[in-house]
This record gives structure tokens, C-alpha cells and sequence, in this order.
């Protein structure tokens, strides 16, 4: 951080007839107040029957870091204060940095998005894929959103077992006509094309044109000294998209299938894993500092005017089957889509938003880069009331007007 550490006003909220603190600290230009006042609010109020534990935001206007603030709690017994460099699980925001990379690529020429994905990885060309452009894997057309084949608990721990089986799969419906969230199988389709043209893993290559260029803590398989910075992810599955028995989604069965049993958020081996749709690790400043880049800002811009507009182009607007809603696609991004994907009132806005809550997001007109990752999900697959405090307040203190809730 280059801004000195302030101590905030803490969070109080009442349990019980008994008042508990949460400390903030950070930084905050006085502009943008309103963000830290949301922050503490997330911590007062009990919203969607979730208490917030820990978390951290960061906003980056024009280049310029304008918040960058952290509170509460890493643990859930709240005894370990938020350090200013915890991260934590950010889930399905690992599909955004999976995305920027590819776009990266190619901008660079290294991969062509309109190519067969069988160009790459000759072997996905079975059961009739051999047409399926790699632009598919990137919206959500492609027609694998989960496997068909019944792997054993654990094997989405294990690489080849599951790009074998991806490889091998028909589409459930054909490429292109329809669109379903890819929730774990997006991370494997993709990153095995990077792997296929640069030897190496999307984790690994993620590091090299994003993380390290940017000193951005945002990664796809931990390190040891990564992994002791981590907050508990409080892991829920219960009531949520995962759960077979509330889930709207029609592929909740299948969902979990190869994960292990019991929740993996804070197992060693999750935190290291390539799990790329999922287990990236970040906290919102890593995430901020990536979005701010793809706008251009800073010494490091990730990519070109064509590669930004390539990306937040949309490319269309289905009603997704996995989970029953409409998202307005863009390429390895999605563009503002409220109510599930509320990114605030700009309609131009694109980004990601993870399991429980945690934002990632770039407002291009605006030149804001806006993020919010927390330890608490709450059960809903959209945004929720958390990251739009979060947002509209961003907003509000540059005297946008914000929707009502």
C-alpha cells in the first residue's frame, strides 16, 4: 500500500443484547467516505441471514488507488484480525482472471478465439466438437457446463482425469444455441487450451501476465507463505446452487459430483489446486488492480483498445440453464446484468462476481476499477446486498445517482 493505514470508526453490531466490534482500517480519500460507511453497514446488519465476519474493498479511480480498506475478522470464531495483505477464496471472480488471460493471448496472436478448440487440443474434436470455437468456452455456449461421466469424489482435483473426460464428452445441447453457466467446467476447458499452446498452467501463466506485472494478490494455486495469508472461507452448500435438494438448477446433481465430501474452502489442497473456475484466491485490491489494468490505467495495461472492446462486446443475452437466469455475456466477462450480476447503475460496467458475494468489476466510463471480497458467502447466486453497498456508495460519492434497491 502507498497510502498511509488510517484506523476507521469500527463496525458494532448487537448479538444477543451483547455489542461486538469489528475493526476497519486502511485508506479512504475523504471523496469517497460514503464507501467506508457502507463497509461498516455490511458489518451492523444482518442481511440474507448472514453475518459478515471479514472482508476488504477497494476502489481505483483513473489509475489511482481512492480506497483500499479491510475489517473484521479471518476466522470465524473472530480471533484473528484482517490483516491489510489476508486474501481469501473469491470462487467463480477466478473466471475473471481466467478471462482476462485468454483475452491477453489473444491480443498477443498467441490464440485465436474464433479457431476450433480442437486447433489446440486435437482431442476435443470427439463427439462431434470438432467445429467448437474457443470463443464457446468463453460465454457459456459450449454445452459442458458438468460431466456426464461419473468421476469419483476428488477428481476435480486431478487434471487429466478431468480435461480427459471433457475432451470425450458430447455437448448436452448443440454449441452456440443455448447458454448455461459453466460453474466448475469453464476453468478446465479453458485453461487446458492455454496449457496446450503454452506448456504450462493457467495458473502459473496467470501469474506472468497479470499478478506479477500488477503486484496483484490474485492467484490460481497458493504457494506456501500465499496460503498462510489466507482467511477461512466459512464454506456453505446448504440452500445454495450446489444443493440438490433447494436448487433451482436442473444440474445441481452433477455440480459437486467430483468434489470430495464436506466442505474443501479452507483444505490445503484446495488452496493450492488448479481448479481455475473456482479456487482462485485474491483480496479486492489484487482484484481492483487487475480490472483498473484492463481499463489501461497504470504502467502495466493488460490489454489493447481491440482486446478491451473484444471483451466487453456482448455476446448475447440468454437465459442461462445451470442457473435459470439471464446474463448479458461478454468474452470471459459479464456485462452489468441485474439483478443476478449488479455491478451498479452504469450499463457498460463488466466484471465478475464470486459464490457468496466477493465482486470484481470495471466501469470503463467512469474509469473505476470497484471490488469486495468477504469469508461469509451468503446462499444466493447473485451479487447481494453486500458488494452493492459496496458499489452504489462508489457511485454516490461521485454524485451518480444509484437505482433503488
Amino acid at each position: 500500500m502507498s497510502n498511509a493505514t488510517q484506523q476507521f470508526e469500527p463496525a458494532i453490531r448487537n448479538e444477543n443484547s451483547v455489542d461486538f466490534s469489528f475493526p476497519i482500517q486502511g485508506y479512504c480519500d475523504p471523496r469517497f467516505a460514503p464507501v467506508v460507511d457502507a463497509f461498516r453497514e455490511n458489518f451492523v446488519q444482518i442481511d440474507e441471514e448472514i453475518a459478515e465476519v471479514g472482508a476488504c474493498a477497494c476502489v481505483i479511480e483513473n489509475g489511482k488507488t481512492v480506497v483500499d480498506i479491510w475489517g473484521g475478522y479471518r476466522d470465524e470464531h473472530r480471533t484473528d484480525p484482517w490483516r491489510p495483505d489476508t486474501i481469501v477464496a473469491v470462487r467463480s471472480n477466478s473466471k475473471g482472471l481466467c478471462g482476462v488471460v485468454a483475452n491477453i493471448m489473444a491480443d498477443r496472436g498467441q490464440l485465436d478465439l474464433d479457431a476450433p478448440v480442437a486447433t489446440y487440443w486435437p482431442e476435443f474434436a470427439a463427439n462431434g466438437k470438432q467445429d467448437l470455437p474457443v470463443r464457446f468456452l468463453l460465454d457459456h455456449r459450449a454445452g459442458l457446463p458438468v460431466l456426464t461421466e461419473k468421476l469419483w469424489p476428488g477428481a476435480v482435483f486431478d487434471w487429466e482425469a478431468m480435461t480427459t473426460a471433457l475432451a470425450a464428452q458430447a455437448p448436452l445441447w448443440t454449441p452456440g444455441e443455448q447458454a448455461g453457466y459453466h460453474t466448475i467446467t469453464q476453468g478446465f476447458l479453458v485453461g487446458e487450451v492455454v496449457r496446450r499452446i503454452t506448456g504450462k498452467m493457467i495458473g502459473e501463466v496467470a501469474r506472468e501476465l497479470v499478478s506479477g506485472p500488477l503486484e496483484a494478490d490474485f492467484f490460481i494455486g497458493l504457494k506456501p507463505d500465499e496460503e498462510a495469508r489466507c482467511a477461512d472461507f466459512i464454506d456453505i452448500v446448504e440452500g445454495t446452487v450446489y444443493d440438490p435438494k433447494t436448487s433451482r438448477s436442473p444440474y445441481a446433481d452433477r455440480l459437486r459430483a467430483q468434489f470430495p465430501a464436506g466442505p474443501q474452502a479452507n483444505s490445503a489442497t484446495w488452496r493450492q489446486s488448479q481448479v481455475p473456475s473456482s479456487s482462485g484466491h485474491a483480496n479486492a485490491r489484487g482484484m481492483a488492480r487487475m480490472f483498473s489494468a484492463v481499463l489501461g490505467y497504470g504502467d502495466h495495461p493488460l490489454l489493447s483498445e481491440a482486446g478491451r472492446k473484444r471483451m466487453t462486446t456482448i455476446q448475447h443475452n440468454l437465459h442461462e440453464s445451470v442457473g435459470n437466469r439471464s446474463i448479458r455475456q461478454g468474452m470471459g466477462t459479464i456485462i452489468n446484468s441485474p439483478p443476478w450480476a449488479y455491478f451498479g447503475p452504469n450499463p457498460n460496467t463488466f466484471g465478475s462476481h464470486g459464490f457468496g458475494g466477493s465482486l470484481a468489476v470495471a466501469d470503463p466510463d467512469n474509469g473505476l476499477a470497484i471490488s469486495y471480497a468477504m469469508n461469509q458467502p451468503h446462499r444466493s447466486i447473485s451479487t447481494g446486498i453486500r458488494s452493492r453497498r459496496i458499489a452504489d456508495a462508489t457511485y454516490r460519492s461521485l454524485g451518480i445517482d444509484v437505482p433503488a434497491q
